[in-house]
């Protein structure tokens, strides 16, 4: 596989995703109890040049950006992931990264110029933009990461030229905005412990 982007494991550590820009594809793995990744097979799957990947809390989905689009998958009881029957959704400002709500409601996309899009997630694992859809926080930030708390009330971001911005999280979804970032300078990723 050629231009591998991003890895995710399974809440249940056995299966692992990497996405493969180039091939466009994600390829699927099986992680053994030494730790070696066994490729499934079939070992990859189909999809645009994506940018990130998440997976459902619940193990159930997963959910993969590009820059037109959000790609949605089934995962089997055997790792394989299958698109759903609405497989992918139209996404705005070239989406780079993607989470899901600790509860599994709610999934959210950061894309250029920090644009936060807003999805509800059916039973059937489809998303749906909420009834505000997007918020921008500044028309000139690089976003390089997106995180939220494991208590799920705050999502985090991070962008180069911009620093650290909280927002709270609703119990409808919808993201308020900080007044001001939390911490400024360049930042390249973040991550929260549990």
């Amino acid at each position: 596989a050629r231009g591998p982007t991003q890895i995710v494991i399974n809440s249940a550590g056995t299966y692992a995703y990497v996405i493969n820009f180039f091939d466009q594809s994600i390829s699927m793995y099986a992680i053994e109890r030494n730790g070696i990744l066994t490729p499934l097979t079939p070992s990859t799957v189909r999809t645009e040049p994506n940018t990130s990947i998440v997976i459902h809390p619940a193990g159930n989905f997963a959910y993969a950006t590009s820059d037109g689009a959000i790609s949605m998958f089934s995962i089997g009881t055997n790792g394989q992931l299958t698109p759903l029957n609405t497989p992918s959704i139209t996404a705005q400002n070239y989406p780079r990264f993607i989470a899901v709500h600790p509860a599994g409601k709610y999934a959210y996309t950061l894309g250029q110029n920090h644009h936060i899009s807003m999805y509800s997630i059916g039973n059937d694992g489809i998303l749906a933009p909420l009834s505000t859809p997007s918020i921008i926080l500044n028309d000139n930030t690089s976003p390089t990461g997106m995180v939220i708390d494991s208590a799920g009330r705050f999502l985090f971001t991070v962008a180069y030229n911009y620093g650290i911005s909280a927002f709270a999280i609703g119990s409808n979804g919808i993201l308020t905005p900080p007044a001001a970032p939390m911490a400024t300078g360049p930042g390249r990723g973040i991550a929260i412990s549990n």
